[in-house]
């Protein structure tokens, strides 16, 4: 464990592998398609090789990390530098990667970026137009091991004070330089060459750590200084680089290059009505058949498709959220939902929407193999707030699961790649529109009292306006991956046990190897991780839905583990989960009978 003794620090980055949950690079000071004031470099017309730089703003959604890897591996070229972190909105990262193009190369890597629905903006340059344009401010940031030289610690501080390196210690020699001896210790003491006493003290570390963030130019250069003078270089550790354009800022909301314009016209449509608990525009004065605007929006040719969509959804099914396979494709909303945005008269999606479609279905389950003899299906549910994604990337990690080999089909990876759902997000995350608040907010009742404030969808609104949409994306995409023998893995929260029993037969009669995987969490702990989740600008479950859906699991798992020859209990209170109950093959493998969790699901 390493303490700085000094804290002036540069922006700090972050170096990452793991392709799973996206963690990105932080500033949302890049904006999307945010025109700026500087120029392109000129393009070398020698067509040479020179160090590239793209910066992205990306939905933080599982596999786009490893899509971005497969676009340069594609172009056959080896990236050099990849920083990854969150943004101040935590569904939007930031992805900053260096590696080596030529002019001649750039048109196609651009071309296969902009088809991953899941970068919504890139911008790219060179590590030399960062270095030449003041307007760029570009940084690395080194850390070095070097063997402990007592004679040259005189020659070491003048290196770190020309370069504006840092000198860090461990905690236990900080604590042993302030602890009071207690008895003399006889170290044999020297003088280096100007007269400056170390120690021969076998206590004494055999190491030095420094850290410096600089141009990366600087860095190379600090390290022959080092090596110059005599040090000899253990091990080193690069992160970065990272750029910001400082010529203006995307979050002045005055500034008319700011993103904050370009946002809220994708989501200006969605502003018009409110849906079930969110205050966004609506009148507190109206009544509840004026909020909910009924067919009066809605064209004949398009309320007609929306019956024949409907047809077999009942009342209580569309009083509360359901799960992605109910009620065919969609249930009904206010003609502000991303549904019928985006579908004409007959109740088609135009050209753009379905290449958007395609795009979407190509994040999802483009890597998978097809085709498979025995392909595997794996039903996951558990209550918002389970873990269910967390489960996932810990079984991945452990090597039990290789979720590339899955199509992981969750309504809400869908919506997050929506750009109705991200511009909002994105737009209410940088407080462009700081009057929206849920209605869950202490503070609602002042949001009522401005009638004329123009108010973003909140979170819960959010998700509202885009699902229909994204149940039509996941369902169509499901029937595709049955048909393509892949495997597949479909999370449910547990409430509809017949729209779960029709496809876990149909992928039954296909010959697929069929597991059904309950995670359990007490609804107490279920409501905490919600609400931690959505401190931020995630989606607000509403406890009502989380009631519902314990009410229901519990039964429903009992009836469908009788379906399937493989069924799993968890308790999914800590990490790992806790195997209560499991029947594999149609025989009981693991079971608890005394167990609360195992009692609770009246299995026997």
């Amino acid at each position: 464990m390493l303490r700085q003794v000094r804290a002036r620090f540069a922006p700090s980055v972050s170096a990452f592998t793991y392709d799973g949950a996206l963690r990105c690079l932080s500033s949302a000071s890049s904006s999307s398609k945010t025109p700026t004031t500087t120029k392109d470099p000129p393009k070398s017309s020698d067509d040479t090789l020179e160090e590239r730089i793209i910066s992205a703003l990306v939905v933080n959604r599982p596999g786009t990390l490893a899509q971005i890897a497969d676009v340069f591996g594609y172009a056959d070229q080896n990236i050099t530098g990849l920083c990854v972190r969150s943004t101040v909105v935590p569904e939007l990262s930031r992805v900053t990667i260096s590696c080596f193009l030529r002019d001649r190369e750039l048109p196609a890597l651009k071309k296969r970026l902009r088809a991953l629905v899941a970068v919504t903006f890139f911008h790219l340059t060179t590590v030399n137009f960062c270095v030449s344009n003041e307007q760029l401010l570009l940084r690395s940031q080194l850390l070095l091991q070097i063997r402990r030289d007592p004679r040259r610690q005189r020659q070491l501080l003048r290196i770190l004070h020309e370069f504006g390196a840092e000198l860090i210690v461990p905690h236990d020699e900080q604590d042993a330089e302030s602890d009071d001896p207690l008895v003399a210790i006889d170290d044999d003491e020297d003088f280096d060459e100007d007269g400056v006493p170390f120690s021969h003290s076998s206590a004494a570390s055999a190491s030095q750590f420094l850290t410096i963030a600089d141009e990366p130019d600087k860095l190379i250069k600090f390290m022959g200084a080092l090596t110059e003078e005599g040090f000899k270089i253990l091990e080193t550790q690069t992160c970065g680089p990272v750029f910001l354009d400082t010529s203006h800022s995307t979050l002045d909301p005055e500034n008319a290059y700011s993103f904050r314009r370009e946002v809220a016209s994708e989501v200006e449509n969605l502003l018009v009505i409110p849906t079930d608990n969110e205050a966004t525009t609506a009148d507190p004065t109206k009544t509840e058949s004026e909020i909910q605007g009924g067919s009066a929006h809605v064209s004949d040719g398009t309320a007609s498709a929306l019956r024949q969509l409907n047809k077999n959804v009942t009342l209580t099914a569309t009083s509360s959220e359901i799960d992605p396979l109910d009620a065919d494709v969609m249930i009904p909303l206010p003609p502000t939902s991303t549904f019928q945005l985006h579908t004409n008269d007959q109740g088609y999606f135009s050209p753009n929407r379905l290449q958007l479609h395609a795009r979407i279905a190509q994040q999802l389950h483009s890597s998978a193999p097809q085709d498979l003899s025995i392909p595997k299906f794996v039903l996951l549910l558990g209550i918002p707030g389970s873990g269910k994604s967390t489960m996932l990337s810990h079984l991945d990690l452990m090597g039990q699961l290789t979720l590339q080999d899955f199509v992981n089909f969750d309504v809400d990876d869908v919506i997050a790649l929506l750009p109705e759902f991200y511009h909002a997000m994105l737009n209410v995350g940088l407080g462009n529109e700081p009057e929206s608040r849920s209605v869950t907010d202490p503070e609602a009742a002042e949001v009522s009292s401005k009638p004329h404030a123009k108010l973003l969808p909140g979170p819960q609104t959010r998700y509202q306006l885009c699902r229909d949409e994204a149940r039509f994306i996941l369902k169509k995409n499901l029937h595709s991956a049955i048909m393509s023998r892949k495997n597949i893995i479909l999370h449910g929260s547990g409430k509809s046990f017949t729209s779960y029993a029709q496809t876990v037969d149909q992928v039954k009669a296909a010959g697929f190897d069929v597991h059904v995987i309950c995670l359990d969490i007490p609804l107490t702990e279920a409501y905490k991780r919600v609400d931690k989740r959505s401190s931020g600008y995630g989606r607000d479950v509403p406890r009502s839905i989380i009631d519902t859906a314990s009410s229901l699991i519990t039964r429903n798992f009992r009836r469908l583990a009788s379906r399937v020859p493989n069924a799993h209990l968890f308790d999914s209170t800590a990490l790992p989960p806790r195997l209560v109950w499991s029947k594999q093959r149609s025989e009981i493998v693991t079971e608890h009978p005394d167990d609360n969790v195992q009692r609770k699901y009246g299995i026997e």
